[in-house]
Formats: C-alpha cells, structure tokens, sequence
C-alpha cells in the first residue's frame, strides 16, 4: 500500500469513526434532551395540578367567605324583620288592652283580682293598687270591698298590685308585668 492509498485509507477510517462517535454522542444527546423534556413534562403536570388545585381552593375559600358574609346579612335582615313584627304585634296588644280597660270586662276582671286577694290575704291587711289611669273606677272599686285600695303614683297598663306587708309579698297582677312576660318569651318564626 503506498502512503497515498494508506492516507486514504486512515482519512476512511477516521471519518467512519468520527461518524460513529458523532452519531452516538448526537444519540446520547438525543436521549439526554428526551429525558429532559419528559422531566419537565412531568414536573409541568405537577405544577399544574397544584396550581389548578391551590386555585380551586382559593375559589371555594372567597365562595365560602361570601356564602358566610350573605349568611350574616340574611340573618341580620331576618332578625330586624322578626323584631319588628314582634314590635308591630305588642304594639297592637297594648292597644288592644287600652280598649279593654274601657269595658266592663275590665272591672269584672279587677274585682275577681281583689276577691282571690280578699280570700287567701284578708288576714294580713294587703294594700291593693289600682294603676293611676283607672281614677273612673277607684270609688267604684273601693266600694265595692272591704280591703285597702289605693290609686299607684305610676302606670302598669291596668290590672292590680297588692302588697301584703305583714307577709313581704307583692302579688303583681299588672297587664304590664304579664305584657313583658309574653313579650320576653314570645318568638316569631318563619
């Protein structure tokens, strides 16, 4: 072989072995970018499922604090209507009990009042209290029992107040103490 064809022949070589080195290095590369890219495109999964995930919770959270403000504002506009039906409804009781102490019911009621009072308090010389707006029935009251019977310097919607000093009671038979009674227990429900 002469030099030419021996040159010739290790250029072949050469260049076949650089080719070869060159196309495994590229593969190697190859793979190396392949599992790279399905790194990322695994990581990029990831990430976007917790991102879709933290948003879907930022949501349900700003959902939950709006359900919860609407909730308080219902809740607020339910109890200024329940207190104002209520109001409404006391309103009218109280008028209602205006009209009725107009009536003979009213005095009717007035005297059984002081007649379970002269039989279970005679005794213990009881003061019994008519609410200062009925001065038309006092004498007509008064007359009408052997107890004690005065006019009170203030208003209880009608009804009676006896005191029993001998006994420290006071038997509170006033329409408004019965008034606050139904009041505080009453409810309005919807």
């Amino acid at each position: 072989m002469t030099i030419e064809e021996k040159m010739e022949h290790f250029r072949a070589i050469s260049l076949e072995s650089a080719t070869t080195q060159s196309e495994k290095s590229l593969e190697n590369y190859k793979q190396s970018l392949d599992a790279d890219l399905e790194t990322y495109k695994e990581s990029a999964l990831i990430l976007a499922k917790e991102s879709k995930s933290s948003k879907l919770n930022q949501i349900k959270n700003e959902y939950q604090k709006k359900l919860a403000a609407s909730q308080i504002s219902l809740k607020k506009d339910l109890t200024s209507t329940q207190s104002s039906i209520k109001s409404d409804i006391f309103e009218k009781v109280r008028s209602m009990i205006m009209a009725y102490r107009k009536t003979n019911d009213y005095y009717d009621l007035i005297m059984s009042q002081i007649k379970n009072i002269e039989d279970n308090y005679s005794e213990f010389d009881p003061v019994i209290y008519l609410d200062q707006d009925d001065k038309d029935l006092y004498e007509k009251v008064k007359s009408n029992t052997s107890l004690s019977v005065e006019l009170s310097d203030k208003s209880f919607l009608g009804g009676t107040q006896t005191i029993v000093h001998k006994k420290n009671i006071l038997i509170d038979h006033s329409f408004r103490t019965k008034l606050a009674e139904c009041q505080n227990s009453f409810t309005v429900s919807m």
